[in-house]
């Protein structure tokens, strides 16, 4: 019994860690800072992004903007999001 439990341990283990992640990487392309901010349900976090900057695991099934700015992006499962121009572009 001991090794059937090992098994089923490590067969859970291996499909937690083989789940891809479908979280949303930001980069910003520009030469500029920005202040972004992120919708989720119904909370909203302001960030900043420096020229060149990737912020990794965003967010998933969210909305990205720029502060003071009607520029912004509803995100489902993209894998990335680019800053280019002080536009949004995608990437799946």
């Amino acid at each position: 019994m001991t090794s059937n439990k090992k098994l089923f341990g490590a067969i859970a283990t291996f499909l937690i860690l083989a789940t891809p992640s479908f979280a949303t990487d930001l980069k910003n392309l520009d030469n500029v800072t920005y202040s972004i901010y992120i919708e989720l349900d119904e909370n909203e976090q302001i960030l900043t992004i420096n020229p060149n900057e990737t912020l990794t695991d965003v967010c998933t099934l969210c909305y990205i903007g720029m502060e003071d700015s009607e520029n912004g992006i509803s995100i489902q499962y993209q894998t990335k999001v680019y800053i280019k121009n002080g536009q949004f572009t995608t990437e799946k």
